[in-house]
């Protein structure tokens, strides 16, 4: 779980952004029906830190998971603070396509940030989505987990099998549950 306040090297940083919250989404299914998601989203500390190698300095906040310790990246945290708008942008316009990588999660895109980009790079946002189970059967109603993996800029397009799937976000959340 990530704190809601840090320090790194005497500099606090605000991480409320990145606090689970909760989303709804209304969508019609393939089928007709029409389908409630109540999607709990989560976001890693890997959207917000590095992978460290090396004794981390002084003064450096460190997230240890699994025995691998990553360090807070300034640059990540500027970026994260548009990460609850481009989830919400997921809610409001719920045909925005996903896209799959070959460790079978899904990403989206920024071509642009309010924090510049290095040059050449993009801001890509990895996520993994999990059914929790279904709340009612009428209206159809389910609870499902949406956690941010991952969250930064690259040069580099991610891996995709197949050429490249996409789906629609809506879409997504129906395979999920049939």
């Amino acid at each position: 779980m990530i704190p809601t306040l840090i320090t790194h090297h005497n500099v606090e940083f605000d991480l409320q952004h990145l606090q689970q919250r909760y989303q709804k989404l209304q969508w019609t299914c393939q089928d007709a029906r029409v389908a409630n998601f109540r999607v709990r989203i989560h976001c890693s500390d890997h959207c917000i830190s590095e992978e460290i190698f090396d004794v981390p300095p002084q003064g450096a906040m460190c997230f240890t998971r699994h025995g691998k310790t990553r360090i807070f990246d300034p640059d990540r945290h500027q970026w994260s603070l548009e990460l609850p708008a481009i989830i919400d942008a997921l809610f409001a316009k719920p045909t925005e396509r996903l896209r799959l990588t070959t460790e079978r999660n899904w990403f989206i895109v920024q071509l642009s940030m309010k924090h510049p980009l290095p040059n050449g790079e993009r801001y890509y946002c990895f996520l993994r989505f999990r059914d929790l189970g279904k709340v009612s059967d009428d209206p159809l109603t389910h609870n499902i987990h949406l956690q941010i993996e991952s969250a930064y800029s690259r040069n580099t397009h991610p891996l995709t099998p197949h050429g490249n799937e996409q789906i629609m976000f809506g879409r997504l959340l129906e395979r999920l549950i049939t």
